[in-house]
């Protein structure tokens, strides 16, 4: 079983790709009245407290407020659709 990193690195950043293009997506629908109502703040609370051992909430609006919030939210963000495929594609062409 060998690994293409070119194709793990494609793949990554074809993943960031994908996050952008659904916050573009997401941008363009709030004009309309249309929002999946997830906030990056809110998901860099959530990562945030990853680190305190704290992985549920009972409402992430209510938590406190922590430094670089929306950063570690964006930071997250990309991080997840880019490993996410690149994991992905890795097993797809493993088993082809």
């Amino acid at each position: 079983m060998e690994y293409s990193y070119e194709i793990l690195t494609v793949a990554f950043f074809g993943g960031i790709l994908g996050s952008i293009f659904m916050d573009i997506t997401e941008f363009v629908l709030l004009k309309f009245g249309i929002s999946s109502g997830v906030k990056g703040k809110y998901i860099g609370r959530w990562v945030h407290g990853f680190f305190e051992g704290v992985f549920i909430h009972k409402d992430i609006s209510k938590t406190k407020p922590v430094e670089n919030e929306k950063y570690k939210g964006k930071l997250f963000h990309f991080l997840i659709g880019g490993g996410c495929v690149a994991v992905f594609l890795s097993n797809i062409f493993e088993y082809n």
